[in-house]
């Protein structure tokens, strides 16, 4: 279930004033574990445990509030920027979002959006049972994999847990990556056996060619 602190207020704050941490007592704090997140979406348990939402972030009435403080506790994600500007408050660290950034989380990660204007986000949440042992293995030796796998000293998924803006993606980039998300979602909307496994299949294709699309902060990823 989700647990909440009562908050005094969820006011914006001028960007002027010092900025908000993720322990300022004034805002909501959700701590989500996954089967809380499938719950409150789907009737039924997702088989493979992946949840994939489109989330529009503002104060009006249909969009996630922004000012609340999400706390991610035994899943990871990864929070592709479709639309719109915002800051993005991730473990402590401030980051202004626009269009293309990719953000990943591990287990325990922390983040809060302010001063949303229009921002969509596809998000993809996952345990790291998603990925069969054998697989994380071979996944977590590859350095380009780290950032979203997030493995600590031991190799294990989402340890290491804490969260990061991993890169821009430029334009081109995006709509490959929006396609590959396409059929990854095609896959995941439908409930066969094949689908199940294609799903499975999918994401992995998907986080690997996501980790080897350039950046357009100009490193290389």
């Amino acid at each position: 279930a989700f647990v909440v602190q009562i908050a005094r207020d969820t006011n914006m704050e001028s960007s002027t004033k010092p900025a908000i941490t993720l322990t300022d007592p004034k805002f909501l704090c959700f701590s989500h574990t996954f089967e809380s997140i499938n719950r409150y979406w789907f009737d039924t348990p997702r088989d493979p445990p992946l949840v994939m939402l489109r989330d529009a972030v503002g104060r009006s009435a249909g969009t996630l509030l922004e000012g609340h403080i999400n706390n991610h506790e035994d899943f990871l994600a990864i929070l592709i920027v479709q639309r719109g500007r915002a800051r993005h408050l991730v473990d402590e660290q401030p980051y202004e979002v626009a269009r293309g950034d990719v953000f990943v989380m591990g287990m325990g990660a922390r983040h809060q959006y302010r001063q949303c204007e229009d921002l969509e986000i596809d998000a993809l949440y996952f345990p790291p049972s998603l990925i069969d042992p054998a697989t994380a293995e071979l996944l977590v030796k590859q350095t380009a994999m780290k950032p979203v796998l997030r493995p600590d000293s031991a190799g294990r998924i989402g340890a290491a847990g804490g969260g990061e803006r991993w890169k821009h993606l430029t334009p081109a980039s995006l709509d490959d990556i929006n396609a590959d998300l396409a059929e990854l979602k095609r896959e995941w909307s439908t409930a066969t056996d094949v689908s199940r496994l294609l799903t499975r299949l999918l994401f992995i294709k998907f986080i690997v060619y996501l980790s080897r699309t350039q950046s357009a902060f100009g490193t290389s990823d």
